[in-house]
């Protein structure tokens, strides 16, 4: 386009040349035509003025220069003002005549240049034309080039890493040399790197915490496991020794080494350990490790060792303190168990103590008090019948004494209520009698202690028994209710009643009932009804009360 507004410019005046030069002829062929037909006329200024107005024209003043045309202008320029004009001027039309062939030929000559001079400039402007149109789809066929090669692919390239990171597929992207795709790639490229970076390190701490909370379940399901064996099969050598080879396996450490002490002998340890080298000279160990203590509430029972010469991690340390205070816990609670065993047995054995003394114990003395009377009185055969019917009854009540006493101490709660033991006690004492025995429970949400529900069940089979023997009832009841915090026990028969001094008559099994009354902190009492019959009365808090009010 500049070119060919260049060449606009420069051939602006080329048709108003060729146009005057035109005119140059045409005056020179009329003036030749009028000097034939009327030479006076020639002689007339206007027509040499005009000539040389049109000779002067800028359009052909241009032309005056070193070219083939402005040489030939300024030759007719010349000719005219040398040799056509002044033959006109002289009146010299023979001249002009001659001469006019000749110079009208030199102005068709310099017509043929202008012409050829404007087809060469024609001929330029094509030639440039087709050279930017060949240039322009070069520029094209480059540029479309280019463009594919460094912004199509690279973009392509781009979209596909980038729809590979949406898939979690990092994708590195060519270098596209140092331009803005170059830089953005690069960018991408380190974004990549770091995120691929990030994305290892955060599977490597999955890694790691899927690691540490499996070995954390192992070390929980252990300790869980561990304790439920320790509490089913308590804390014997065979399950220690078990515990220890799998603690050693979970906490990945190479031997482990416990020691048990009792508390007479603190300084003499039952060794359990996973190392053979163990000699169990335990006052001149220096195994070394790490050594954990096995304490509960200032009692230590021993201590828990790892062979080894590392440092342990914190979670084997947690996992070594955690079993070392479950197995305290267990020492702790097996030792109690021991003793409120032992704490039972003494007990029980002074319950048998304290009933066999006031029921067995003072028979046989009554019975030893009437051996000696019967051989003093030998000689006395009506003395010696009295004694002898005596000993006969007081044999028979130790007897009965004795198979109470049998019953109670083989009885046991084996039942899982009170209820239950009340109705199976009273099952038996039914088939021994026709008297209606009738059992009113209401203490189905009141629970009682095993020790409690001993001697309730006690006192209510001796004084059921008692009404059985003696009441000559037809209905016996026996009402279990409960009375804001007390438990009130109620045995009421319609017999005959009871005398005010019922001591001597039912001395051993009214001081039992009284006894266990005792036991239970509960209020005795034991008379006649109104209407007749007989009242037994036991209340008492239970224990599980007493224990909430502190």
């Amino acid at each position: 386009m500049l070119i060919s507004l260049t060449m606009a410019k420069l051939s602006e005046h080329d048709a108003q040349a060729i146009n005057q030069s035109g005119r140059l002829r045409m005056q020179a062929w009329n003036i030749a035509s009028e000097v034939r037909s009327a030479p006076q006329i020639i002689l007339n200024k206007q027509y040499i003025s005009r000539y040389d107005e049109t000779l002067a024209d800028p359009a052909l003043d241009q032309h005056l220069n070193d070219s083939p045309e402005g040489i030939a202008f300024q030759e007719i320029s010349r000719r005219w003002n040398v040799e056509m004009k002044p033959a006109l001027v002289a009146g010299t039309y023979d001249k002009y005549l001659s001469q006019a062939d000749d110079f009208v030929q030199k102005i068709d000559q310099f017509v043929f240049q202008l012409q050829q001079r404007n087809e060469q400039k024609l001929d330029l402007l094509e030639l440039a034309q087709a050279i930017c149109l060949a240039l322009t789809f070069l520029v094209l066929i480059s540029i479309t080039f280019l463009v594919k090669r460094n912004l199509l692919s690279p973009i392509s390239q781009f979209m596909a890493a980038a729809r590979s990171l949406s898939q979690g597929k990092i994708k590195q992207l060519d270098d596209f040399g140092d331009n803005e795709l170059g830089g953005l790639a690069k960018a991408f490229n380190r974004m990549a790197d770091r995120v691929t970076r990030s994305q290892n390190e955060l599977e490597r701490k999955v890694e790691e915490q899927t690691d540490s909370l499996r070995t954390a379940n192992r070390a929980l399901n252990f300790l869980f496991s561990a304790s439920r064996w320790l509490n089913e099969q308590g804390p014997g050598k065979k399950v220690l020794e078990g515990l220890i080879e799998e603690l050693r396996d979970i906490g990945k450490m190479p031997h482990l080494r416990l020691c048990l002490s009792t508390e007479k002998e603190p300084h003499n340890y039952d060794v359990i350990s996973t190392d053979l080298k163990c000699n169990q000279r335990c006052n001149s160990c220096n195994a070394g490790g790490v050594e954990i203590p096995i304490c509960e509430k200032g009692r230590k029972y021993g201590y828990v060792r790892a062979l080894t010469d590392d440092e342990l991690s914190q979670w084997q340390l947690q996992l070594l303190k955690s079993f070392a205070d479950m197995l305290a816990a267990t020492l702790k609670l097996n030792e109690q168990s021991i003793q409120k065993r032992q704490l039972g047995v003494m007990e029980e054995r002074a319950v048998i103590a304290r009933e066999l003394h006031d029921s067995l114990a003072q028979s046989l003395s009554y019975l030893k008090i009437q051996v000696t009377r019967l051989k003093r009185q030998k000689d006395d055969p009506e003395i010696c019948e009295a004694i002898t019917g005596e000993l006969q009854q007081g044999l028979n009540s130790a007897y009965r004494q004795l198979r109470e006493l049998l019953t109670t101490f083989r009885l046991t709660v084996e039942e899982t209520s009170l209820e239950k033991a009340l109705e199976g006690s009273v099952y038996d004492l039914r088939k021994q009698t026709d008297i209606a025995i009738e059992i009113d429970y209401t203490l189905r949400f009141c629970p009682l202690s095993a020790n409690e529900t001993i001697h309730v069940l006690q006192i209510v089979r001796e004084a059921v028994s008692n009404a059985v023997k003696h009441s000559r009832a037809k209905i016996i009841r026996v009402d279990c209710t409960r009375q804001q915090e007390k438990v009130k026990i109620e045995i009421l028969d319609d017999g005959i009643g009871i005398p005010e001094n019922c001591q001597k008559e039912n001395h051993y099994g009214m001081t039992i009932m009284r006894e266990r009354s005792d036991s239970l902190k509960a209020s005795f009492k034991i008379g006649s009804q109104p209407n007749g019959g007989t009242r037994v009365s036991v209340a008492f808090v239970p224990e599980y009360i007493r224990e909430d009010n502190g």
